[in-house]
């Protein structure tokens, strides 16, 4: 099993050097040294932290914790000995290491020197990730059980299905072949479940989490992605998603509870919850950019007043103001919050005004809906600026220690891990910047983001978090999404 720890995220910065892997700017010696291992020296001797998926090292057999004691007979000094051994190597070559298990077993194993094959590598993630997600599925095949408080085996959530039904959906057509099945079969359960409603509904949910939004908006980009825009069964679910928006009056289920002064006007709600439509503060960044970006493939344009509406939401929400204070601009950042009133980051008090802070996740979300919806590019420039300050990919950035407990850390900063990369490379693919500049210099972000997530992936093909605060400890959840992020850098990694 592997996991990131946050002990490893800093080691491989610190050990990249010594790591036999490609090197992007000398590929002709990053041909000759690619295995996929990230190691170091450890307690017990040179310790293997990372196996890429789909690398040499991982067709091998090679696990994460094993100890590196011998390379070709020799015994291995340490990782800078090894690092140098392996410099001599050329393709095509076997080279035998000898390795001790977490469990203690000795094993020779032969790793083939291979050039490194980027389109090769997405792939097999590709592949083995989607198998996984497929076999986790219901035993009906219509669908995924539930997440929380499933009754029975056959007991589907709404949103899990449609989240998992997309990232399969979305997949190369040569890797979406063998789930064609079923995905058409959770789109005909999902269908059903919006008969007579126009969104997609879930009876059996526990309170507050039907995620209707979530659900109907994932249905639609998947439905999007299987049959195409003009599939009547889009236009359906479009017209209940639009009918969602806060503060809109069409006739939707909230017409008449929200106006202009409120701060949810031109949100959408994660789930009808009737007790605490007025005061709900789950009307989030997350709600808001998955439905813009299902309008939009649905072919709402910036001028629907879905999207009028919701450009207004975003400039409540983004942390720029027309008139920047100078002493606010470590705050007021042009990045995101949450939400108007909460951020998972915390919120800051200057004065009497109290700033929401921005972070990774919320800002990446921020832009992908400023650009779904139209807005200005002032407004898109800002969100982009916040996102070069603060590039990162090993975990979601924006967090700040408490003053109170500064050596302990934010729990969302690895829990939303997966959901912040898929987010990422959706906003970046939309910027079409690629390379991407940052304030840490020019970023090829669709190699970066493969190689993060190549060793992020369990040997089964999963992938999961270990931090369990936003349900990324469900192999389900943090498949798709992993899925979704290696999707939008597919064609520029194949070169399509």
């Amino acid at each position: 099993m592997r996991s990131r720890t946050l002990v490893a995220c800093g080691l491989v910065a610190l050990v990249v050097a010594l790591a036999a892997r490609a090197d992007e700017e000398k590929p002709q010696q990053a041909q000759s040294l690619f295995t996929g291992l990230v190691y170091n020296n450890g307690s017990d001797g040179v310790t293997v932290y990372f196996v890429m998926h789909g690398s040499p090292a991982d067709v091998a057999g090679i696990e994460t914790g094993s100890v590196i004691e011998t390379v070709d007979t020799k015994p291995v000094p340490d990782a800078k000995g090894l690092h140098a051994y392996l410099l001599t190597a050329k393709v095509g070559q076997t080279i035998a290491l000898g390795v001790k298990t977490r469990a203690g077993e000795k094993k020779v194993l032969s790793i083939v020197m291979s050039p490194r094959d980027n389109a090769a590598l997405i792939k097999t993630a590709l592949r083995d990730g989607a198998r996984v997600l497929a076999e986790k599925a219901a035993p009906s095949g219509a669908g995924w059980t539930r997440h929380q408080g499933p009754q029975t085996p056959d007991d589907l959530g709404s949103g899990l299905s449609a989240l998992a039904c997309r990232a399969l959906a979305e997949l190369p057509a040569e890797l979406r072949e063998p789930h064609l099945k079923l995905i058409d079969r959770t789109l005909e359960t999902l269908r059903k479940r919006a008969e007579g409603t126009y969104w997609v509904t879930d009876e059996n949910s526990l309170a507050g989490q039907s995620y209707e939004t979530h659900a109907t908006a994932e249905t639609i980009l998947a439905l999007v992605a299987r049959r195409g825009a003009n599939d009547p069964d889009v236009a359906y679910l479009a017209s209940g998603l639009a009918a969602r928006q806060l503060g809109a009056r069409n006739g939707g289920p909230f017409s008449g509870w929200f106006t202009d002064l409120d701060w949810q006007s031109g949100g959408f709600p994660f789930e009808d919850r009737a007790i605490v439509r007025r005061t709900d503060i789950r009307v989030t960044l997350a709600a808001e950019v998955i439905a813009l970006e299902a309008l939009h493939a649905a072919g709402f344009g910036k001028d629907h007043p879905t999207m009028v509406l919701a450009r207004r939401y975003l400039a409540r929400v983004q942390n720029l103001d027309d008139e920047p204070d100078p002493l606010l601009k470590d705050l007021v950042d042009g990045g995101f919050p949450e939400s108007g009133i909460m951020s998972k980051a915390g919120p800051k008090d200057v004065g009497e005004r109290r700033i929401q802070r921005s972070y990774g996740s919320a800002t990446t979300d921020g832009l992908a809906a400023l650009i779904y919806s139209g807005s200005d590019e002032k407004r898109i420039a800002a969100a982009k600026d916040w996102i070069r300050n603060h590039f990162e990919l090993s975990k979601t950035p924006g967090f700040v220690p408490d003053p109170a407990n500064p050596r302990a850390r934010n729990p969302f900063e690895q829990g939303i891990r997966f959901y912040y990369v898929a987010s990422l490379a959706r906003a970046l693919d939309l910027c079409g910047e690629t390379p991407f500049a940052t304030s840490q210099g020019t970023r090829a972000w669709p190699v970066e983001l493969l190689n993060t997530l190549l060793y992020d992936q369990r040997r089964d093909g999963a992938w999961k978090n270990f931090t369990p605060v936003m349900d990324e400890d469900n192999e389900i959840i943090a498949t798709s999404e992993a899925l979704l992020a290696l999707e939008k850098v597919y064609g520029p990694i194949v070169g399509r």
